[in-house]
Parts: structure tokens; C-alpha cells; sequence
């Protein structure tokens, strides 16, 4: 029982380590939280492929997979940020980004690239809740959704709303 806990408390400490640092995520950890996240809302991983990946002045800041021709997410490239930036299971990245809304999300992008240049130059440390989202993610051990939750939408990009 004594080298059980010790055991126990070796893996929290390690694990403890790991997340006590901002760390660079690569390709292939982004790739399993974003599947990871996929799945946990019922929307298959299939066809899972990097899209894109952003880097401005030689920092990575997310990436960008395309899930077939019906979805895609966007993750972080750091820690120190929420893992999951956006995801979609209507079109694939660049159907949604050029086609369809085009100048609205390069603006919303855009926005989250200031914000992630901001943590990673003031070495903005990650809160308990971004450290447990990428534990959950990476460790695949979340809580798969049982019922499908239609969001609700009252508009899209580049739909404006006329007042009467």
C-alpha cells in the first residue's frame, strides 16, 4: 500500500512538472486533442488531416485540421492558451474561411493571434481550467457526450441584422 502512494504521488508530481512550464505543442499533440475533442462531442475524426498551421515571427501559435469535407478545429500551439480555439462539423476549414465568411474570420483569427503573441511574450501563466482542458484532451480520459445538442444560431458571419 506505502509504494502504491508513492507511486501515486510520483505521477501527480510529474504530472505537476510538466504543466508548472509553457510548453510548445507540436503537430502530432495538437492533432490528438483536437480528435479528442471531436469525439468527445460525437462528431467523427474521420480523414483528419493538418490544414493549416499559423506562425508569425517564427512562433507557432495553432493549427488548423480539416475533418473530411464536414468539419474542422482549430488548437493552440501552446499551453499556456485554451487547447480548442474553434471547431465546426459544417464545412471544412477552407470552405469556411474563404468561400463563406472570408473577411470576418480572418478578423476573428486575427484577434486570437494577438491574444496567444500576448500570453507568449508576457509569459502569461495558464489557469487551472486551460491546464485541465489539455490534460482531459491529451489524456483522452473525457466524458463522452451521450445526447446531441443543437446549438442555437441566430446568425452567421457576414449576415448583418436589419432593424425595423
Amino acid at each position: 500500500m506505502k509504494n502504491y502512494l508513492k507511486l501515486i504521488f510520483l505521477i501527480v508530481a510529474l504530472a505537476a512538472v510538466k504543466f508548472a512550464y509553457p510548453a510548445q505543442i507540436t503537430a502530432d499533440v495538437a492533432q490528438t486533442a483536437g480528435k479528442n475533442f471531436l469525439l468527445s462531442r460525437n462528431i467523427p475524426a474521420v480523414d483528419f488531416q493538418l490544414a493549416e498551421t499559423k506562425t508569425i515571427d517564427g512562433q507557432t501559435l495553432y493549427y488548423i485540421f480539416n475533418t473530411g469535407s464536414k468539419g474542422f478545429v482549430v488548437v493552440s500551439a501552446d499551453d499556456q492558451v485554451l487547447p480548442v480555439l474553434a471547431y465546426s462539423n459544417e464545412s471544412d476549414w477552407t470552405a469556411f474561411s474563404d468561400t463563406l465568411h472570408g473577411n470576418n474570420v480572418r478578423g476573428w483569427m486575427e484577434s486570437y493571434e494577438k491574444q496567444i503573441l500576448e500570453v507568449k511574450t508576457n509569459d502569461i501563466p495558464a489557469s487551472e481550467d486551460i491546464v485541465s482542458q489539455w490534460q482531459l484532451l491529451l489524456s483522452g480520459q473525457f466524458v463522452r457526450s451521450t445526447t446531441t445538442v443543437v446549438p442555437q444560431r441566430w446568425h452567421t458571419f457576414s449576415e448583418s441584422v436589419t432593424r425595423d
